[in-house]
C-alpha cells in the first residue's frame, strides 16, 4: 500500500501542475480577449475625435472662405481656406477608412451623413456662382449640425455611453449670415461644411 501511496504522488502532481497550466492559459486567454477589447475601444474613441476634429477644421475653414468671399469676393485667402477644407477633407476620408474597420454600420452611415452634410455646405461656400443668402447658410449650417448630433449620438450609443449631445452641448449657437459677415455675437461659433471633392 505504501508503494501505492509513493506512486500517487507524482500522478498528483502531474495533475496538479496540469490544471494550473490550463487556468493559466485560460487567464490568458482572458486577458489577451480584455486587452483587445481596450485597444478596439480606444481605436474608436481616436477615430471618433479625429473625424469630429476634421469636421470642425473644415467647416471653420468653410466659415473663413464665406466671410471673405462675402467681402473682398474670389481671393487667395479664398483659396487658402478652400484649400484647408480640402485638406480637412482628406483626414476625414482617411479616418473614415478606419471607421468601417472598426465601426459598426450605423457608425459608418452616420459618418458618411456627416461628410455629406460637410460637401453641401462646402460647396454652397466655394463652388456656388451667388454670393451667399442667409437661409442658404442656415439651410447648410443646421443640416451639418444634426449630421453631427447623429454622428456623435451613435458613437455614443455604440460604446454604450448612453445619453445624446445637442448642437449646444458642442457650443453651436446658430446663426445666419450676421456671423459670417461679422455683423453677430463675437464668440458665436456657426460652422461651415466640409470641402467638395476634387
Amino acid at each position: 500500500m505504501e508503494a501505492d501511496m509513493s506512486n500517487l504522488a507524482p500522478v498528483i502532481a502531474a495533475t496538479a501542475a496540469s490544471v494550473a497550466a490550463a487556468l493559466t492559459g485560460v487567464s490568458l486567454f482572458v486577458t489577451g480577449r480584455r486587452e483587445h477589447a481596450r485597444w478596439a475601444r480606444e481605436a474608436l474613441v481616436d477615430a471618433f475625435t479625429d473625424y469630429m476634429k476634421a469636421s470642425f477644421t473644415c467647416s471653420r475653414s468653410c466659415r473663413q472662405g464665406a466671410t471673405l468671399r462675402s467681402s473682398q469676393g474670389d481671393s487667395p485667402e479664398v483659396e487658402k481656406a478652400q484649400a484647408q477644407a480640402r485638406e480637412a477633407h482628406d483626414a476625414q476620408m482617411e479616418i473614415l477608412t478606419r471607421l468601417r474597420i472598426l465601426g459598426t454600420r450605423s457608425i459608418v452611415r452616420a459618418a458618411i451623413a456627416l461628410h455629406e452634410a460637410g460637401h453641401e455646405m462646402s460647396d454652397l461656400v466655394f463652388e456656388s456662382p451667388e454670393p451667399l443668402t442667409e437661409e442658404d447658410w442656415t439651410r447648410a449650417d443646421s443640416a451639418l449640425w444634426r449630421a453631427r448630433d447623429r454622428f456623435v449620438d451613435t458613437a455614443r450609443s455604440s460604446m454604450k455611453l448612453g445619453g445624446s449631445t445637442t448642437a449646444e452641448d458642442m457650443g453651436h449657437r446658430g446663426g445666419g449670415l450676421e456671423i459670417l459677415s461679422g455683423r453677430g455675437p463675437a464668440n458665436s461659433r456657426s460652422t461651415g461644411p466640409r470641402p467638395t471633392l476634387p
